[in-house]
Protein backbone atom coordinates (compact mmCIF):
# COMPACT_ATOMS: atom_id res chain seq x y z
CA UNK A 1 0.00 0.00 0.00
CA UNK A 2 0.57 3.78 -0.30
CA UNK A 3 1.24 4.30 3.47
CA UNK A 4 3.12 1.02 4.03
CA UNK A 5 5.66 2.43 0.89
CA UNK A 6 5.89 5.47 2.72
CA UNK A 7 6.71 4.31 6.26
CA UNK A 8 9.48 2.20 5.02
CA UNK A 9 11.03 5.38 3.38
CA UNK A 10 10.53 7.49 6.68
CA UNK A 11 12.40 4.38 8.42
CA UNK A 12 15.04 4.31 5.75
CA UNK A 13 15.79 8.17 6.60
CA UNK A 14 15.47 7.31 10.21
CA UNK A 15 17.91 4.97 9.80
CA UNK A 16 20.39 7.22 7.90
CA UNK A 17 21.26 9.28 11.29
CA UNK A 18 21.17 9.52 14.67
CA UNK A 19 19.44 13.22 14.93
CA UNK A 20 17.08 11.53 12.47
CA UNK A 21 13.36 11.44 14.50
CA UNK A 22 9.91 11.21 13.44
CA UNK A 23 8.20 14.21 15.86
CA UNK A 24 4.68 13.90 13.99
CA UNK A 25 2.12 12.33 12.15
CA UNK A 26 -0.81 14.77 10.59
CA UNK A 27 -3.48 12.50 9.29
CA UNK A 28 -5.55 14.98 7.00
CA UNK A 29 -7.60 12.55 4.50
CA UNK A 30 -11.11 13.40 3.96
CA UNK A 31 -13.91 12.56 1.48
CA UNK A 32 -17.33 13.47 2.16
CA UNK A 33 -20.65 11.33 0.68
CA UNK A 34 -23.82 13.55 1.01
CA UNK A 35 -27.68 12.55 0.95
CA UNK A 36 -29.86 11.29 3.38
CA UNK A 37 -28.95 7.54 4.95
CA UNK A 38 -32.32 5.84 2.95
CA UNK A 39 -30.74 7.19 -0.37
CA UNK A 40 -27.54 6.49 -0.01
CA UNK A 41 -25.73 3.28 -1.33
CA UNK A 42 -23.79 1.24 1.41
CA UNK A 43 -20.58 1.54 -0.75
CA UNK A 44 -20.64 5.33 -0.12
CA UNK A 45 -20.66 4.84 3.56
CA UNK A 46 -18.31 2.02 3.03
CA UNK A 47 -15.51 4.32 0.50
CA UNK A 48 -16.03 7.29 3.45
CA UNK A 49 -15.40 5.36 6.16
CA UNK A 50 -12.40 3.57 4.42
CA UNK A 51 -10.87 7.14 3.69
CA UNK A 52 -11.93 9.46 6.32
CA UNK A 53 -11.51 6.75 9.86
CA UNK A 54 -9.39 3.70 8.53
CA UNK A 55 -6.89 5.77 6.72
CA UNK A 56 -6.49 7.26 10.08
CA UNK A 57 -5.67 3.65 11.73
CA UNK A 58 -3.40 2.79 9.26
CA UNK A 59 -1.32 5.33 8.53
CA UNK A 60 -1.57 5.89 12.92
CA UNK A 61 -0.27 1.86 13.00
CA UNK A 62 2.21 2.54 10.54
CA UNK A 63 3.91 5.24 11.75
CA UNK A 64 3.50 4.74 15.53
CA UNK A 65 6.71 2.95 16.42
CA UNK A 66 8.72 5.55 14.89
CA UNK A 67 6.94 7.90 16.88
CA UNK A 68 7.50 5.74 20.28
CA UNK A 69 11.39 5.51 19.49
CA UNK A 70 11.35 9.49 18.80
CA UNK A 71 10.46 9.89 22.52
CA UNK A 72 10.86 13.36 24.51
CA UNK A 73 13.81 15.15 23.63
CA UNK A 74 14.90 18.66 24.05
CA UNK A 75 11.32 19.47 25.12
CA UNK A 76 10.24 17.76 22.01
CA UNK A 77 6.89 15.49 21.98
CA UNK A 78 6.06 12.96 19.24
CA UNK A 79 2.35 14.08 18.09
CA UNK A 80 -0.36 12.48 16.38
CA UNK A 81 -2.91 15.49 14.99
CA UNK A 82 -5.70 13.85 13.79
CA UNK A 83 -8.06 16.13 11.62
CA UNK A 84 -11.56 15.29 11.64
CA UNK A 85 -14.15 17.97 11.41
CA UNK A 86 -17.04 19.51 13.22
CA UNK A 87 -18.86 17.15 11.96
CA UNK A 88 -17.24 14.10 14.03
CA UNK A 89 -18.94 16.64 16.91
CA UNK A 90 -21.78 17.65 15.57
CA UNK A 91 -23.47 15.91 13.04
CA UNK A 92 -25.53 17.56 10.13
CA UNK A 93 -28.69 16.38 7.90
CA UNK A 94 -27.57 14.93 4.93
CA UNK A 95 -24.02 14.22 5.70
CA UNK A 96 -24.53 10.81 7.91
CA UNK A 97 -21.70 8.88 5.96
CA UNK A 98 -19.22 11.66 6.59
CA UNK A 99 -20.36 12.48 9.84
CA UNK A 100 -19.71 8.92 11.22
CA UNK A 101 -16.57 8.48 9.62
CA UNK A 102 -15.45 12.12 11.59
CA UNK A 103 -16.97 10.44 14.77
CA UNK A 104 -14.69 7.48 14.33
CA UNK A 105 -11.86 10.01 14.15
CA UNK A 106 -12.77 11.72 17.28
CA UNK A 107 -13.36 8.47 18.92
CA UNK A 108 -10.32 6.77 17.61
CA UNK A 109 -8.23 9.82 19.05
CA UNK A 110 -9.50 9.63 22.35
CA UNK A 111 -9.08 6.25 22.47
CA UNK A 112 -5.64 6.03 21.47
CA UNK A 113 -4.83 9.42 23.53
CA UNK A 114 -5.54 6.44 26.84
CA UNK A 115 -4.03 3.55 25.10
CA UNK A 116 -0.45 5.84 24.29
CA UNK A 117 -0.61 7.75 28.06
CA UNK A 118 2.57 5.07 29.25
CA UNK A 119 4.67 6.60 26.07
CA UNK A 120 5.89 9.69 25.02
CA UNK A 121 3.59 10.39 22.46
CA UNK A 122 0.96 13.15 22.49
CA UNK A 123 -2.82 12.39 20.27
CA UNK A 124 -4.71 15.34 19.63
CA UNK A 125 -8.03 15.42 16.91
CA UNK A 126 -8.85 18.87 15.40
CA UNK A 127 -12.06 19.25 14.65
CA UNK A 128 -12.42 22.89 12.01
CA UNK A 129 -15.76 23.62 10.68
CA UNK A 130 -16.09 23.75 6.97
CA UNK A 131 -13.67 25.95 4.91
CA UNK A 132 -13.58 26.26 0.32
CA UNK A 133 -11.41 23.35 -0.09
CA UNK A 134 -12.13 20.72 -2.59
CA UNK A 135 -13.78 18.63 -0.36
CA UNK A 136 -16.83 21.42 -0.53
CA UNK A 137 -16.24 21.87 -4.70
CA UNK A 138 -19.27 20.18 -6.49
CA UNK A 139 -20.81 18.90 -3.92
CA UNK A 140 -24.23 19.82 -6.11
CA UNK A 141 -23.13 17.51 -8.43
CA UNK A 142 -22.31 14.60 -5.94
CA UNK A 143 -26.15 15.07 -4.55
CA UNK A 144 -27.19 14.88 -8.03
CA UNK A 145 -25.30 11.65 -8.34
CA UNK A 146 -26.46 10.21 -5.09
CA UNK A 147 -29.96 11.24 -5.86
CA UNK A 148 -30.06 9.55 -9.47
CA UNK A 149 -28.42 6.14 -7.97
CA UNK A 150 -30.93 6.20 -5.71
CA UNK A 151 -33.65 5.04 -7.71
CA UNK A 152 -36.87 5.90 -8.80
CA UNK A 153 -39.48 4.80 -5.83
CA UNK A 154 -36.57 6.52 -3.41
CA UNK A 155 -36.82 9.31 -5.55
CA UNK A 156 -41.31 9.53 -5.49
CA UNK A 157 -40.94 9.02 -1.35
CA UNK A 158 -38.87 12.00 -0.78
CA UNK A 159 -39.77 14.32 -3.30
CA UNK A 160 -38.10 16.85 -5.82
CA UNK A 161 -38.23 19.49 -2.93
CA UNK A 162 -36.19 17.24 -0.32
CA UNK A 163 -33.17 17.02 -3.51
CA UNK A 164 -33.17 20.97 -3.69
CA UNK A 165 -33.12 21.60 0.40
CA UNK A 166 -30.25 18.64 -0.01
CA UNK A 167 -28.26 20.92 -2.69
CA UNK A 168 -28.79 24.46 -0.95
CA UNK A 169 -27.83 23.35 2.38
CA UNK A 170 -24.62 22.39 0.49
CA UNK A 171 -24.65 25.30 -1.34
CA UNK A 172 -24.92 27.14 2.12
CA UNK A 173 -21.93 25.69 3.56
CA UNK A 174 -20.09 26.65 0.48
CA UNK A 175 -21.03 30.31 0.33
CA UNK A 176 -20.58 30.43 4.29
CA UNK A 177 -17.28 29.60 4.08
Amino acid sequence: SHVDAAAASVKEWEASSPSNRVLALVNNAGKATPGIVDLCPLSEFEMDISVNYLGVVRTTKAFLDLLKRSGCHAGTVPRILNIASMSGLVALPGASAYAASKHAVVGFSKSIRVELAYSSVSVSAICPTFHRTPLLTGLQSKIDRIWELAGADKRAEYGEEAHAELKKGALDLYTGC
